[in-house]
């Protein structure tokens, strides 16, 4: 669900990152997003 969400967005609640971060940079977020989830 989060590498669907950031790659594709999700209607209504966050826009697509396509064309506004590389792949490379959308890979460091999901891996940030990820990060702080598993800590809370």
């Amino acid at each position: 669900m989060l590498r669907t969400t950031v790659w594709g967005g999700r209607q209504g609640q966050m826009p697509a990152w396509e064309g506004r971060l590389s792949a490379t940079e959308r890979k460091i977020l999901a891996l940030y997003l990820a990060d702080r989830i598993a800590r809370e």
